[in-house]
């Protein structure tokens, strides 16, 4: 497997390709509400670059780190409730955001925002966001609009998503419990995460190019139903 070092490059590489692609391919979606993607999509590796080789291990670091840990999971859970349009969809997607806060509250109590990572919320957040993306796939396939999945171009950027958000507990915990000093499986887990991320990016930059320009007549991308 290549180096962590270039693992890293290629993962900022894929991260700002998946950017590039939105950008380009804004006019597809840019009548949606899917438009938060774009800003979102840019800050991830930015905000990569400049922990990992502007800042490092500092405490701006730290900060700029765990507000990412923030930013990213609750904006990817509020992208994905304005595609839900199924019945009960607001109040269920208040409960996810409600348990989201909670899990970032009690995080803050037992972790140093300036010299720790808020791990256990990602974590919980990453669940939170696979729980919501299945009801989406779930809607999806139970709507009338089944046989235009192919090209759906948020259905296709899910995919990444999913892809990243399964196997990130996972990895989390198996960092906790099976580890137990061996480096050697912590330098393997890490890798491992490093191609996830990579393959997570890369699929969403093919989602956007891939996918179909989403009609003005898709009305429920723009309100959502009650």
């Amino acid at each position: 497997m290549p180096s962590l070092d270039t693992l890293y490059n290629i993962g900022f590489i894929s991260e700002f390709m998946a950017a590039i692609s939105a950008t380009v391919f804004f006019y597809k979606y840019k009548h949606t509400k899917l438009v938060w993607l774009l800003p979102l999509l840019w800050y991830i590796p930015i905000n990569e670059i400049l922990c990992q080789k502007v800042f490092g291990p500092s405490t701006t670091g730290y900060i700029l780190y765990n507000i990412y840990r923030i930013i990213v999971p609750l904006s990817l859970l509020l992208i994905i409730s304005s595609q839900l349009k199924g019945k009960n969809s607001k109040s269920f997607t208040l409960v996810v955001i409600l348990l989201f806060t909670v899990g970032v509250v009690l995080d803050f109590a037992f972790t140093s925002f300036t010299t720790e990572f808020l791990n256990h919320s990602l974590t919980f957040s990453s669940i939170l966001i696979v729980v919501m993306l299945l009801r989406y796939f779930v809607e999806e396939l139970k709507s009338d609009n089944v046989l235009m999945l192919k090209k759906n171009l948020f259905l296709w950027v899910s995919f990444g998503f999913l892809t990243f958000h399964i196997a990130y507990p996972v990895i989390v915990l198996a960092e906790q419990y099976l580890i137990n000093g061996n480096n050697t499986l912590r330098k393997s887990l890490f890798q491992i995460h490093l191609v996830i991320i990579i393959i997570s990016y890369l699929f969403i930059a093919f989602a956007f190019y891939w996918s179909n320009k989403i009609p003005h007549s898709n009305t429920h991308l723009l309100k959502k139903d009650d």
